[in-house]
């Protein structure tokens, strides 16, 4: 949950470059790489991409696990066998929370191709509305819900 961000990869090429004593032009004051180096190492390393990161609740991120999903999905399957339930009776419910609270999550590198890049950030700050939408397959909806 903790990505690495530009500075970050500059700081590091820095410490590597120092470590093995190679020559290099960078800022010996701040102890950090140039951008150009940076997004060089970027262009020859195509898997690399800057990514949004998504602000996850700490609590969330670690009830989201392999163990939790799998015990869910057999949970479901036993419900919808035991109760012989159609795909008509079956909805599936989205919420979205908007807070007051402007945070604007950092960018960071991460492999081409993944889907979520989460960061860990605070629940407990400005006022939260949930906005809540259910819908099952066969086009049935609820109408939307703010909270």
């Amino acid at each position: 949950m903790f990505g690495v961000t530009v500075n970050d990869l500059r700081r590091l090429a820095f410490q590597i470059t120092a470590l093995n004593h190679f020559f290099r032009r960078f800022n010996e004051d701040k102890e950090i790489a140039g951008k150009k180096l940076c997004y060089g190492f970027m262009r020859r390393h195509p898997q690399l991409s800057q990514r949004q990161q998504k602000a996850t609740s700490l609590a969330g991120a670690q009830d989201f696990n392999r163990e939790r999903v799998k015990e869910f999905f057999g949970m479901l399957e036993g419900t919808v066998v035991n109760n012989n339930l159609d795909t008509a009776r079956i909805y599936t419910l989205d919420e979205i929370g908007l807070t007051t609270v402007q945070n604007i999550p950092r960018r960071v590198v991460s492999r081409e191709g993944r889907t979520k890049i989460c960061s860990v950030s605070s629940g407990e700050s400005g006022v939260n509305t949930t906005a809540v939408c259910c819908v099952s397959v066969t086009d049935c909806y609820v109408p939307p819900i703010l909270i």
